[in-house]
């Protein structure tokens, strides 16, 4: 984004459809807010992550296996705020591409890919 900026149109898509298709454009200071968002829910995200013993167990924890489960709850947590920054920079990187009609890289198979890239790692851990 920041090599591109001045590049950029005035209009770039500021919210996709389900279909992954610009349903409203907006100002290209509007890019802006999804660097800040991703920012501050990975930073929620981190904090969240050092303190393992707050997450909600099942009953079974118990003294014996309370480093397994916290360590496994540490390993989702990571793993989801790694998915949430890589998803904010594909938004990003889509509308960019749309912006400087490049295409749309990704257009309806953003949302199935965004479901299971989430999915995925909730079902392992």
């Amino acid at each position: 984004m920041i090599f591109m900026w001045n590049s950029l149109p005035d209009k770039v898509p500021a919210h996709y459809n389900a279909l992954g298709e610009v349903d409203r454009w907006g100002s290209k200071t509007e890019l802006l807010i999804l660097p800040v968002i991703g920012a501050l829910v990975g930073g929620l995200m981190q904090v969240i992550e050092r303190f393992p013993h707050i997450h909600n167990y099942p009953e079974r924890l118990n003294k014996e296996n309370a480093r397994e489960f916290y360590l496994a709850s540490r390993k989702l947590t990571n793993q989801l705020k790694n998915i949430i920054f890589i998803i904010f920079a594909l938004i990003s990187f889509e509308s960019i591409a749309v912006a400087l009609d490049w295409g749309s890289p990704f257009g309806k198979w953003f949302l199935p890919i965004l479901i299971v890239g989430v999915t995925i790692p909730i079902i392992y851990g």
